[in-house]
């Protein structure tokens, strides 16, 4: 960033935060079940999603929080790609309910895309509130994500791309260790909200 604004002044990223400390694992992940949670428009790539599970061998339980203009869209796509009995729209849930899905899912999806329209995410809460929950989150290289996702604590594939997300699902799911969950809440430690306001209040103590 400095680069690219030829800046010579020292700069400090802080990191857009979010509540941590309502979200807090048990260890309880179920085998095989996957979860989304996002509204349903274009840049959040479900449709990406349902296609790299139609195409793995394994059967999977694939839970899909969120509504949104292309729901009926993702529905019909699921009928089509014959993955009906795998996926199911969970439509808006309680909190208790959607943290509870967090703890349970073995993988958190979420390939985010470029929309036609230039629309993108920066780096979605919901990849943050996963990571909390010791789930490793399976998504894509767009805008800031991997600025917090890395091979240590999720898997990474280009946006659109089928295949490389087949590999991270088949090899998340094929995982039988925890290390990857527990990088990932500690890699999200420094998005928590009080870590941001210390980090805010240092700064402009060093500004006054």
């Amino acid at each position: 960033m400095e680069k690219e604004a030829n800046c010579t002044l020292d700069v400090n990223v802080v990191p857009a935060c979010f509540d941590a400390n309502k979200f807090e694992p048990t260890e309880g992940h179920i085998e095989n079940r996957i979860l989304t949670v996002a509204r349903h428009v274009e840049k959040k790539g479900i449709e990406y999603a349902l296609r790299s599970i139609a195409n793995i061998d394994t059967k999977v339980d694939y839970r899909v929080i969120g509504t949104g203009p292309r729901t009926e869209y993702l529905k019909e796509l699921t009928e089509d790609l014959k993955i009906k009995d795998q996926v199911s729209f969970l439509g808006r849930v309680s909190d208790e309910r959607l943290k509870r899905e967090m703890d349970e899912a073995q993988l958190f999806l979420l390939p985010c895309v470029v929309a036609k329209n230039g629309d993108r995410d920066g780096v979605p809460v919901s990849i943050k509130e996963a990571m909390a929950m010791k789930t490793p989150p399976v998504t894509t290289t767009v805008s800031g994500i991997p600025e917090i996702v890395d091979e240590s604590c999720g898997y990474l594939s280009p946006p659109k791309d089928v295949e490389s997300l087949c590999n991270s699902i088949k090899e998340g799911l094929n995982s039988r260790s925890n290390d990857i969950g527990r990088n990932a809440q500690q890699r999200i430690q420094s998005h928590k909200s009080e870590k941001v306001v210390d980090d805010l209040i240092k700064i402009f103590h060093e500004l006054v």
